[in-house]
């Protein structure tokens, strides 16, 4: 079948440009707030956290930025990302007051990445803008403007700005990194497998076979993205199970092995102990459940 033409054909003169059809992402966020700060050389913000993404522009000037526990030199043309939950305060240096633009969005929900969160545990939250320090002041400043208009569709310009923007940074992460994406939807594919399955899972093995992966890179992802390896992970999973089962139900230690993924009773009661510093049936006294009628 011949190609439609959409207008007309390109000339010398007149040049047709399609964009992709392919979009990468879905990302559609909720503006909470967006402010300016102005210069101050005395102020320095506390150290706190909330359940939102925030997202910091530094239009000029010089101060220093602690997140997560990482501190950061800042300088014109910074993006600071604050992820959801992570502690965080920035302050100005007197001889060169920080000036910047921010604001805050919930609903962000990128595929491989935890709710609230714009870059992966480990990756810096300082972003450079280079060359596109201009491009990130129009849209910050904008979206500051819209916040406090009263003009006609200003609700679907910040929207919009804020997806944008956004869309933007983005777009820096994954040019310092092709993989950016690709990596966390792995790490977080693995883990969703685990936690959907982890009662049936044995081994860490099935876990690298059905998501057709190595143990060593599992492995490494998980180190990087969560502290631990998958194995721990596994296990405390079927920890947490089983405690639930301990003091809800009348299951035994045995029972409680063979129907939820122990290798055998003798197993999962060592690792219990190990990790909850008491047996099993410790646990359910503890735990007051009545130990009348259990099988």
């Amino acid at each position: 079948m011949k190609k439609s033409t959409i207008h007309r054909p390109n000339t010398t003169e007149r040049t047709h440009y399609i964009p992709s059809q392919k979009p990468e992402i879905s990302l559609y966020p909720k503006l909470l707030y967006a402010g300016v700060l102005k210069r101050s050389a005395t102020w320095r913000e506390e150290p706190h956290s909330h359940a939102f993404l925030e997202v910091v522009f530094v239009k000029s000037g010089s101060g220093e930025a602690v997140v997560g526990g990482k501190r950061y030199a800042l300088a014109s043309g910074d993006i600071l990302i604050y992820n959801a939950h992570t502690l965080h305060n920035e302050f100005s240096l007197e001889y060169d007051p920080l000036e910047i633009y921010f604001f805050a969005a919930e609903k962000i929900e990128l595929s491989g990445l935890p709710k609230g969160h714009l870059v992966a545990q480990g990756r810096s939250e300082l972003v450079h803008t280079g060359e596109d320090a201009e491009k990130f002041a129009f849209c910050f400043s904008a979206l500051a403007k819209e916040s406090q208009s009263e003009a006609h569709m200003a609700k679907e310009m910040t929207e919009s700005l804020t997806r944008a923007t956004l869309i933007l940074i983005l777009r820096l992460l994954m040019s310092d990194s092709e993989q950016y994406l690709k990596i966390n939807r792995l790490y977080f594919k693995a883990k969703t497998y685990i936690d959907e399955h982890f009662a049936e899972i044995n081994s860490v093995d099935e876990i690298c076979r059905t998501q057709h992966i190595s143990n060593y890179y599992l492995t490494h992802l998980f180190k990087s993205h969560s502290g631990t390896t998958p194995l721990r992970y596994l296990i405390g999973k079927k920890l947490e199970l089983a405690k639930t089962l301990l003091k809800t139900t009348t299951l035994t230690a045995r029972a409680i092995s063979l129907n939820y993924g122990w290798e055998d009773a003798a197993y999962f009661s060592k690792v219990f102990k190990a990790r909850e510093k008491m047996t099993p049936l410790e646990y359910r006294a503890a735990n007051n459940v009545d130990t009348q009628s259990r099988a």
